[in-house]
């Protein structure tokens, strides 16, 4: 046994990959023995400087509200599809970054527009106004449950028809929606900077939504998707971050590593 006293551990666990995962920092406190039969040492608990983060209160999903049918939904999802495909797709990739600009610091449905990170979000906000206006209601779908739901279908529909394709399930309406009438407006929401480093941006991601590293590596592939403008993001590339930027693949992932952006891979789990 250990000598008594206080002690600090953690735990490491290895995958037959070779991965490895490390836990935070546990305290124990060892008790001298009396001699006769050791005591038993008390429960290990986090100190309270690696105590178990708690989620962001504005990652709490809202309450579903009775008012708004599964047939509601999915006219709503209907409506999108077709808003989302057209020209090639060229809409879908917008409507992810609405979704995500929208829930930083809590879904609302507005976006500031005098905020330079949100540069470009106009188009997408006109895109699903006539959704918006048919397909949400008193007590029913909100104007931010509309933006989340293209943000999901754009995702869904922008993987490659493979069997590792990926479902998302709107489970959740009943978002609250700002004051703003358009969505043009409302709080200036802090976005992640271009410039934070691996720590930092592990931070924001953490801090904003209760992730942890492997989940903001996995939303870091919505890059796969979409162009840069100069205008909108201060970066240029008409063919976007990937060889080809409709489709919603792990291409991101392969050339961060050295892959070939002409070769194409079934597999998801990234």
């Amino acid at each position: 046994g250990n000598t008594a006293g206080q002690w600090d551990w953690r735990i490491t666990a290895v995958d037959s990959d070779g991965s490895s995962k490390t836990s935070g920092w546990f305290g124990m406190t060892v008790l001298e023995s009396t001699g006769e039969t050791d005591p038993p040492t008390a429960a290990p608990t986090k100190s309270a400087m690696t105590a178990a983060p708690t989620r962001s209160a504005v990652t709490t999903a809202p309450t579903p509200t009775p008012d708004t049918s599964l047939a509601d939904i999915q006219a709503a999802m209907n409506a999108i599809l077709p808003i989302a495909r057209a020209a090639n797709g060229r809409l879908r990739p917008k409507f992810v970054r609405l979704g995500f600009h929208d829930c930083v610091g809590g879904c609302d449905g507005c976006i500031n527009l005098d905020n330079a990170d949100n540069l470009g979000l106009e188009e997408p906000i006109d895109a699903l106004a006539p959704v918006i206006a048919v397909h949400t209601s008193e007590g029913g779908l909100t104007r931010a449950d509309i933006w989340a739901m293209a943000a999901m279908v754009s995702a869904e529909d922008a993987q490659p028809n493979n069997n590792a394709q990926q479902d998302y399930n709107f489970e959740w309406y009943g978002r609250s929606t700002c004051d703003a009438i358009d969505g043009k407006g409302g709080p200036d929401r802090e976005l992640p900077s271009a410039d934070l480093d691996t720590h930092q941006l592990l931070a924001f991601f953490f801090d904003e939504f209760g992730l942890d590293g492997r989940e903001t590596v996995a939303l870091m592939g919505a890059h796969s998707i979409g162009t840069l403008t100069r205008a909108n993001s201060g970066f240029d590339g008409a063919n976007g971050w990937t060889g080809n930027n409709r489709v919603l693949d792990n291409r991101y992932y392969s050339e961060l590593i050295g892959g070939n952006r002409n070769v194409f891979t079934d597999n998801m789990d990234t």
